[in-house]
């Protein structure tokens, strides 16, 4: 496992609402890319507040670049 991806389940894990599907997926939705795990990374680092919401919302948009609809 890359040092990135190690460093980003490990933040993953510490989340304070984190779940063992939550880990899984999030670690998918990087699929293995340093860059995309570092960036996620990144966000968590700055924001150690964020729940799950908010990481997935920012997955979801900063990620895969799915925009919100509202």
């Amino acid at each position: 496992m890359n040092k990135t991806i190690s460093k980003l389940k490990k933040a993953l894990e510490k989340v304070s609402d984190s779940y063992p599907d939550f880990v899984t997926g999030s670690l998918r939705v990087v699929d293995n890319n340093p860059e995309k795990a570092g960036k996620l990374l990144a966000f968590i680092e700055k924001y150690p507040e964020a729940g799950t919401s908010e990481i997935t919302r920012f997955e979801t948009e900063h990620i895969l670049g799915i925009k919100p609809l509202s």
